[in-house]
């Protein structure tokens, strides 16, 4: 395991909040050697310092809000979450898992399956249902 291929896929969406049209996260696929996982954004929000190695693939993309932790008036507690590009609205998994239909790969990255990468996916391949963050 050399190497974790990494696959951004993304999705246009209005926001909630403003109304405007935006770019959000709406998958990441992770493939190493034989292991392969599909998570998403807010899987991330014990592992914020994997997603500044996502951020220079993220900034590329026009019209995509920040990925960070966001509190969520529902859950009562932050987590990583899309943004709007327009208002930084948080845009939780219910809105990932909407736009999904219409996602595209939006890029491609590689980063040494070893450290915190390789425990990331050895934990989403652990993980009960494939995730690690619970609503």
């Amino acid at each position: 395991m050399d190497e974790l291929r990494i696959t951004l896929r993304s999705a246009p969406t209005d926001c909630w909040s403003c109304g405007a049209e935006t770019i959000i996260i709406s998958s990441i696929h992770l493939r190493a050697a034989n292991d392969e996982a599909e998570c998403s954004v807010s899987d991330f929000t014990d592992h914020p310092a994997l997603i500044q190695d996502l951020s220079p693939s993220i900034a590329g993309l026009d019209n995509m809000g920040e990925i960070k932790p966001r509190f969520s008036k529902t859950l009562a507690q932050p987590y990583m979450s899309n943004g709007c590009a327009h208002c930084d609205a948080l845009f939780g998994q219910h809105f990932e898992l909407m736009t999904r239909y219409d996602e595209h790969d939006a890029a491609h990255l590689e980063v040494p399956a070893s450290g915190q990468w390789a425990d990331f996916l050895r934990k989403l391949l652990s993980s009960e249902d494939g995730h690690l963050f619970h609503f």
